[in-house]
């Protein structure tokens, strides 16, 4: 009998790269695909990592700072994926309290964050959520379509964030993430060989379940399917990061061969 392994191909920060995408910022994208945790991390550090450098120097220094201050990585990466979607300071101390001491702690990395690297993030945000204010609804590239009724409301003369606001700000990064996946699960649909093998979708990831001999062709077909160019998304390509194990619990990074598929 041949030996199969769970292979996991995961698509790398894609909310966070979709999140870009929509507030129509170039160079939150290139630190969402190098690394935006670590990116605001050198911010906060005062260790500014120039994104015009190649991306081999960036990547180094993102590896860097994450060994050297694994904490300040997390709470970063908490401020990212908190902010994005309208979380409060308050918010991120109440939800994460071993990480930021105080309120305080977490708004000035939240502060940093909206002055720096996301400047444009805050812009689409305030954006969207009047958008959604005045037609009810958002619609993603995919034509996904959802209403609100609540995205902001008057109290006494101040126009402030309903109670839908935070799913306003979630509705087009995630629901486009949705259809990014959909649409690579049909390509892969034009191999009938390798979609057989697979078995789950895991949130941003396709689980499938190779056989030893097939791992090279099938990783590369999958690779293939999910980072293919979206012409929905000006050509956006999203990059996937693979793993392997005999089960679950082994998964490790795949360091073997990976045949490039071109079809």
């Amino acid at each position: 009998m041949t030996k199969c392994y769970l292979v996991e191909a995961d698509y790398k920060a894609l909310e966070a790269q979709l999140v870009g995408y929509y507030a129509g910022d170039p160079g939150y994208l290139r630190a969402a695909k190098m690394g935006v945790h670590a990116i605001l991390q050198s911010h906060v550090q005062d260790k500014v990592i120039d994104l015009s450098l190649p991306d081999y120097q960036i990547l180094d220094m993102v590896r860097r700072l994450k060994k050297d201050d694994p904490v300040m990585y997390d709470n970063c990466k908490h401020v990212v994926h908190g902010s994005n979607y309208g979380g409060s300071a308050k918010r991120m101390r109440m939800e994460f309290p071993d990480a930021f001491e105080s309120v305080a702690a977490a708004k000035r990395i939240q502060d940093i964050y909206f002055s720096t690297i996301a400047r444009k993030v805050k812009q689409w945000q305030q954006h969207t959520l009047h958008l959604a204010y005045q037609q009810h609804f958002l619609e993603n590239v995919f034509g996904y379509r959802h209403y609100f009724w609540d995205a902001l409301h008057y109290v006494g003369n101040t126009l402030e964030w309903g109670t839908d606001a935070k799913k306003v700000l979630a509705f087009l990064p995630q629901s486009t993430g949705a259809g990014v996946l959909s649409e690579a699960l049909l390509r892969l649909h034009t191999f009938p060989e390798v979609f057989r093998m697979a078995r789950w979708i895991i949130h941003d990831s396709l689980l499938a379940e190779i056989p030893e001999d097939k791992l090279p062709w099938a990783i590369g077909v999958i690779k293939h399917c999910m980072e293919y160019p979206i012409a929905l998304l000006g050509g956006l390509s999203i990059e996937v990061d693979v793993k392997i194990g005999v089960n679950w619990s082994q998964m490790k990074d795949y360091k073997g061969e990976i045949m490039e598929v071109t079809q």
